[in-house]
């Protein structure tokens, strides 16, 4: 005996099926950005999109080659039956890295393109010649990565090129500098491609209170990022009274050393106070205490 199932479809069940992979929709842009502190990071949350049509059933994403664990505490799907959005509500250091999206049904899987995440916030690259900011044209001076570096190119130089030239890469965090590029003109005429390197980050740390013994000298050092060529390192002092009073530091008994060490020498203030007593014969000093130190700084 022959069964014969008959199976009558509307159109508009026709129109309903889909047999077909997904088709990704939305995503995020190729760079993402953000903050991460010591202490609280529940204003510093970012997410991630991923969206599909043609009826998506299962959504996966990978983190630097590995399957992402979305544990539902710190990072989370934010529309779970309809999207591949994901929030991370606590950001960390360690969840920089490249991250790509998969999505899929039983016709087959959709792949987002790999999104660079990075912690500090979005770099603003800047030329300056001789102090002065240089317009770099997009002709004869060129950026060679605008997304990724602060590489210029000098494609067609000439002799007003000559000059110092130095680098500022800024983000939300601050500005970083490189050492001055002293720029030659040479006896042939040759492309000229400068090279900008972005500074590591500091280290993250608690503040540090240092508690010293009048009359004692003073080292303080300085975790001195990475960076091509070696940064430049100085210091600056922030008024623990008036907040908003941030100077550099210039006196004679303070001083930085190649390594970024901080150096305070107490014997030199005296011997300069005792010098400028006898040919005035007074002193004048100012009480400067600091984080509940009796520091007097003689001038």
């Amino acid at each position: 005996m022959d069964i014969v199932f008959n199976v009558h479809l509307h159109d508009s069940t026709l129109a309903d099926l889909s047999i077909c992979p997904p088709k990704l929709e939305m995503q995020s842009a190729d760079e993402v950005w953000f903050q991460s502190t010591i202490t609280n990071n529940f204003n510093n949350k970012f997410s991630l999109r991923c969206q599909a049509s043609e009826n998506p059933e299962t959504f996966e994403w990978y983190k630097d080659g590995r399957k992402l664990e979305v544990d539902g505490e710190r990072i989370l799907w934010q529309k779970p039956s309809q999207s591949g959005n994901i929030l991370f509500v606590d950001p960390q250091p360690h969840d920089e890295g490249y991250y790509q999206c998969f999505i899929s049904n039983i016709f087959g899987t959709a792949v987002s393109s790999k999104v660079h995440v990075q912690r500090g916030g979005k770099r603003h690259f800047e030329w300056y010649k001789d102090g002065r900011k240089l317009e770099v044209d997009g002709e004869r001076i060129l950026w060679q990565k605008p997304s990724q570096s602060g590489n210029i190119l000098f494609v067609d130089p000439q002799p007003h090129d000559e000059g110092y030239y130095q680098c500022f890469i800024s983000n939300i965090f601050g500005t970083a500098v490189s050492s001055k590029v002293h720029v030659q003109r040479g006896g042939k005429r040759q492309k000229v491609n400068h090279v900008c390197l972005v500074l590591e980050h500091f280290k993250e740390r608690p503040i540090r209170r240092m508690i010293v013994e009048e009359g004692r000298s003073l080292s303080v050092e300085c975790n001195v990022p990475h960076g091509i060529p070696s940064p430049s390192v100085f210091w600056l002092y922030r008024d623990t009274v008036q907040t908003s009073i941030i100077e550099t530091i210039r006196r004679p008994h303070i001083a930085v050393d190649p390594q970024g060490i901080l150096s305070y020498y107490p014997h030199f203030v005296l011997e300069r106070y005792a010098i400028f007593h006898i040919i005035h014969k007074r002193s004048k000093y100012i009480n400067t205490g600091r984080n509940g130190q009796n520091c007097r700084d003689y001038r």
